[in-house]
C-alpha cells in the first residue's frame, strides 16, 4: 500500500482510529477509522474488525464513519468488500452522516486502485438516506454507476488520474441537495483521461441548483478550466471556488479577474498555483477571500503541462 500520512482530521472533525477497547465519546464530532494494520492486527479483514467494532457500546451513535486505506484484503485492492459489509450494517448505524474511503494523504502516498463496480455506490446511498457527505479517494477503476440521493450535500472524488467515465456519471446524477461537488482530475500519467470536453456540461450549465461550492483539484488544465468558468452561469451561483494544487496561470485568473460574475465569489483557493504577484494582487483586491499560499515557478507548470 501507499506510504502517505493518516489524516488526523477530516472535514472539521477529528479523526480516531478504531482498535479494540477503544471507547466511543463525542460521536458527533469525531470520525471513527476502521484500518488494518497490515502484519500487526489482529483481525485478519476488514469485515471481521469492523464486526467487532459494531459491538462496542455506543455504536448507534457515531455520525461519521472512515474506511482505511490498508482496508482491502482482497486482491486488486477493492473497496468492494467494505461497501457491501456497510450495505449490510446499515440497520446498525442509523445516524451515519460522513462517509470517507481512504484516510491517507492522495498528494504523498501512490495511489493503488480501488475498484468499484458500477451500482455498488448506489446500493450503499440507498442504505443511509441520511448521509449528508461522502468523499472517496483513490478512485483508478471505480465505475460510480447510477447515483441517486434526495439529501447528499457534499460529495468529493479524489484521484490522481480521474477517469472520464466518472466525470459523466456524476454529471447526470439525481443529488437534487448537493452543495459542495469536488474533483480531483490529476495526470494522464496517473490515468487521467478526463478532459475540457468533458467537464463542459458541469462547467457550462446548472446542473445542481444548490451547488454553492466547486472544487476542481489537482488538475493539470486549470487555466482552461477557468477561462470557461468565467463564461458561465454556474459562475454566478457559487460562493466558494477551488482550483488549487494544480496549473493555474494568470491567463486563468486573468479571465475570471475579466467576469462580472466573479464579484458573487466569497472565496477563492488557488494554493499551489503558477500565477505572478501582479495577478494574485488583482484577485485579492476584487472583494473576496483569496487562499494564495504556495507560489509555483513557471516552468514547473510547463512540464505538468506536458503530462495531459
Amino acid at each position: 500500500m501507499g506510504t502517505g500520512a493518516c489524516r488526523q482530521e477530516f472535514s472539521g472533525k477529528r479523526v480516531i482510529y478504531w482498535e479494540p477497547g477503544t471507547a466511543l465519546t463525542d460521536t458527533r464530532n469525531t470520525l471513527y477509522c476502521i484500518r488494518i494494520n497490515t502484519g500487526n492486527d489482529p483481525y485478519s479483514s476488514w469485515a471481521e474488525k469492523f464486526a467487532a467494532f459494531l459491538q462496542t457500546p455506543g455504536v448507534a451513535d457515531i455520525s461519521g464513519l472512515v474506511v482505511g486505506n490498508g482496508s482491502h484484503d482482497d486482491e486488486g485492492a477493492c473497496y468492494y468488500r467494505a461497501i457491501v459489509t456497510l450495505v449490510a450494517a446499515r440497520q446498525h448505524l442509523p445516524g451515519l452522516t460522513t462517509l470517507r474511503f481512504g484516510d491517507g494523504d492522495i498528494r504523498q502516498a501512490e495511489e493503488e486502485p480501488f475498484w468499484i463496480e458500477p451500482g455498488t455506490l448506489s446500493s450503499l446511498l440507498a442504505a443511509y438516506p441520511a448521509l449528508d457527505m461522502l468523499c472517496i479517494s483513490g478512485t483508478n477503476g471505480i465505475r460510480a454507476g447510477s447515483l441517486s440521493h434526495e439529501r447528499l450535500r457534499t460529495l468529493i472524488i479524489e484521484s490522481s488520474g480521474l477517469d472520464a467515465r466518472i466525470i459523466h456519471e456524476v454529471q447526470h446524477a439525481h443529488l437534487p441537495a448537493l452543495e459542495h461537488l469536488e474533483l480531483w482530475t490529476g495526470l494522464k500519467d496517473w490515468g487521467c483521461t478526463t478532459t475540457l470536453a468533458d467537464l463542459a456540461p458541469l462547467l457550462s450549465a446548472r446542473i445542481f441548483p444548490h451547488l454553492r461550492s466547486l472544487g476542481l483539484r489537482a488538475c493539470s488544465f486549470a487555466d482552461d478550466v477557468a477561462c470557461m468558468l468565467a463564461q458561465s452561469p454556474l459562475l454566478a451561483q457559487l460562493h466558494r471556488l477551488d482550483l488549487s494544487l494544480g496549473t493555474l496561470g494568470d491567463r486563468g485568473a486573468e479571465a475570471l479577474l475579466h467576469s462580472p460574475m466573479i464579484h458573487t465569489l466569497k472565496e477563492l483557493d488557488i494554493h499551489h498555483h503558477f500565477c505572478s504577484q501582479e495577478l494574485v494582487t488583482r484577485l485579492q483586491g476584487a472583494g473576496m477571500s483569496v487562499d494564495s499560499s504556495e507560489p509555483q515557478p513557471a516552468d514547473k507548470a510547463r512540464f505538468i503541462g506536458l503530462h495531459v
